[in-house]
């Protein structure tokens, strides 16, 4: 109790707000009083004795109304000496509030004005240090003003009686000074306030490492450092060190021998050199000599060495015309014609079958009139010729085409001249030659078949279709003579009609597949029509669902600028096209079904439909994902870029597409809706791949 009376109450900084307002004009503020609140808090709530803290206390005035508050002056007491580096901030919430710090230590600052609900904000920024015998360090903060209002009475304050102080606003804050829980450290003061200076000595400085000795306590001076361990031994074959918990460890060094001599120091290797070098027996070991007591001990796993054990060394005698390795690589004997392997440590040269060594092209010739013979690294290449296909006879040169005659020429060769007015084809629509008497067809061996319509006759004028049949109207249309019976004429003779010569032979006034007699005859039954989205040419007339004008009415040129599809790996697919060069009226994938397909003269290679829900728009272009592969036939994604010169780009990716290779010139047909993009290009397969260009 002694203790707290006896502690030293600290001011610090005895803050008081004075408000000494200057009455300003009634024109300007008026001049009735007003109410203010002053408020003051500490921060932080406590500090350690003989420790250095930061603390700042914070002073807020407030203008509680109704009038301005004028000419305010804040005042407070000098700082405690435990205070240091004081430092004042001043901030308002009124931007037109300004203010005059006339000094900080001890405080002094004055407002000419304060709005009414307007606030002023001090902050006093210090450095404490208290002792032992501090208690707490408190400020107490005065408001005054020449228009305050008196809260017991409700006047003002009356400047012009000399004996009125005037009205004024109090507050007040405290930072507690802690003495407990202090550690006493080694400095000359009582850390911890118990009365004792340092107690504890030496004992407050020991850092727990017995390798740099014994530390003292020196007061004011702080910890002393000790005469760190001496730990060497003098020993050449121990490690010496120390261990902070133990002091000074001699760990042996593992396979040293101390000596005098050198002749303390032999080993009974015949392969090492025995010497005392600074006190330690050294064994140098002579260069590629491994000691021994038996063969069995030098084995050097060289296959291409005999081992053998001589006066306890290991002798190792080389085996003529024997390479060893331990790869391949170490095997080579400039021979193209050889496979180099390595096996069981010896250099293995294995012929290989059918090839030729080499140092020119004139000795690789192999009498096949199909193949480019050149030297090539040594050993001899027979390439190729693309669509060349060697022969000894006719038989092997049969090409599947009717239209060829299959020859075995004098270099062993395949040719094929053409048959003379022979024409192939894969459809009818191939075989047509515009000539009305004639019945065009593609025969089963793929060339086209032409026989004569009977009863049918060219024409070029009517004339040249008389029949002299008086019952009959004769014309002569699209090249052929047509003969039109006359109704109620009675010059025909009925006969069975017959569905293929043009006439009425049965008198009813009605030829041919006209007549419903021949509904169920081959030649009138009607042609096939397309289905569009089966990717199948349905009406054989050669070109597939949207190549095909039955399924798209709407045909503008495209351009692919790029086609890549990997025939290996993953199978990977990538397009790009110009879809068009002009954006086609209402073009919108979202509204309409897109269809890509990839077709060559043998059907198609890629046929998929994207239906309109899949497809969003994303800013300017349409797009799609399917990385799931669930309807897309392996395309994971595809977008239309339209450009502003109105072109619109197609680009379109995918993983496992397998794509055979394109039989000439493929057709790339892009459609959404009813409008179809389509482009012609000559892929090329180069490195397992197809591309374009």
């Amino acid at each position: 109790m002694s203790k707290r009376l006896g502690a030293l109450r600290l001011a610090v900084a005895a803050l008081a707000l004075v408000l000494a307002a200057g009455v300003r004009t009634a024109a300007a503020h008026g001049s009735s009083c007003t109410h203010a609140t002053l408020t003051m808090t500490a921060t932080p709530a406590s500090v350690p004795a003989n420790g250095t803290t930061a603390v700042h206390y914070d002073i807020t005035v407030k203008n509680d109304g109704p009038s301005w508050a004028n000419d305010l002056v804040l005042q407070g007491l000098a700082l405690s000496s435990r205070l240091s580096n004081p430092s004042v901030h001043v901030s308002s919430s009124s931007p037109t509030v300004t203010w005059t710090v006339v000094n900080v230590d001890p405080l002094k600052i004055t407002v000419p004005h304060l709005p009414n609900g307007a606030t002023l904000t001090v902050r006093i920024d210090a450095t404490a240090k208290p002792t032992c015998s501090d208690y707490k360090l408190q400020d107490d903060v005065t408001l005054t003003a020449s228009n305050l209002c008196d809260n017991e009475e409700g006047r003002c304050n009356d400047d012009d009686d000399d004996d009125d102080e005037g009205t004024t606003v109090t507050a007040n804050a405290k930072v507690l000074v802690n003495k407990s829980g202090v550690p006493e450290v080694c400095n000359g003061i009582d850390d911890d306030c118990d009365g004792y200076v340092d107690e504890g000595g030496d004992a407050l400085c020991g850092d727990g490492n017995a390798c740099n000795g014994n530390e003292t306590c020196g007061g004011q001076a702080g910890c002393k450092p000790g005469q760190p361990l001496d730990c060497h031994d003098t020993n050449a074959c121990t490690t010496d060190s120390c261990n902070p918990s133990s002091g000074c460890v001699h760990d042996a060094v593992a396979n040293c021998t101390p000596c005098t001599s050198a002749g303390q120091c032999g080993d009974s290797n015949a392969c090492t050199t025995d010497t005392c070098d600074a006190g330690v027996c050294q064994h140098t070991s002579i260069a590629n000599c491994t000691p021994c007591t038996t063969a069995a001990q030098c084995g050097d796993s060289n296959a291409c060495t005999t081992d053998t054990c001589v006066s306890g060394a290991c002798q190792h005698a080389t085996i003529a015309n024997c390479t060893p390795c331990t790869s391949a690589g170490q095997c080579g004997d400039s021979n193209a014609c050889t496979t180099d392997t390595c096996d069981a440590g010896v250099c293995q040269h294995a012929s290989i079958a059918n090839c030729t060594p080499c140092t020119m092209d004139d000795g690789c010739m192999d009498g096949n009139g199909c193949t480019t013979d050149t030297c090539q690294g040594g050993a001899c290449a027979h390439v190729m010729t693309p669509g060349c296909v060697p022969c000894a006879s006719a038989a092997a040169c049969a090409d599947q085409n009717p239209c060829t005659s299959d020859v075995c020429n004098a270099n062993g060769v395949c040719e094929h001249p053409p048959v003379a007015g022979c024409t192939p084809c894969t459809t009818d629509a191939g075989c047509q030659d515009d000539d009305p008497c004639t019945q065009n067809r593609c025969g089963e061996d793929g060339s086209c078949q032409s026989s004569a319509i009977p009863g049918c006759t060219r024409c070029t004028t009517a004339a040249q279709c008389d029949d002299h049949d008086g019952c009959t109207d004769d014309t002569c249309a699209a090249g052929a003579c047509e003969y039109l019976r006359r109704p109620g004429c009675s010059l025909c003779t009925p006969s069975t009609e017959i569905c293929t010569d043009g006439i009425d032979n049965d008198c009813d006034g009605l030829v041919d597949c006209a007549d419903p007699n021949c509904s169920a005859a081959p030649s009138c039954s009607p042609p096939p029509k397309e289905i569009c989205g089966n990717c199948i040419d349905d009406d054989g007339d050669g070109l597939i669902d949207y190549d095909d004008p039955d399924c798209c009415s709407q045909v503008t040129d495209s351009h692919v600028m790029k086609f890549v599809s990997e025939a290996k790996g993953r199978r990977r697919l990538t397009l790009r096209t110009l879809h068009a060069r002009f954006t086609p009226v209402g073009f919108d994938p979202l509204h309409g079904d897109t269809t890509i397909q990839i077709t060559d003269r043998s059907g198609a290679l890629f046929c998929v439909t994207i239906d309109a829900k899949h497809w969003m728009k994303m800013h300017r272009t349409w797009s799609f994902w399917d990385k799931q592969a669930t309807y897309a036939h392996g395309l994971t994604d595809g977008i239309f870029i339209p450009k502003r010169d109105g072109r619109i780009l197609f680009k379109a990716f995918g993983r496992h597409i397998p794509l055979r290779t394109p039989q000439g010139a493929a057709h790339v047909t892009v459609r959404v809706g009813g409008q179809c993009s389509r482009a012609t290009a000559l892929f090329k397969s180069k490195r397992n791949r197809i591309v374009f260009p």
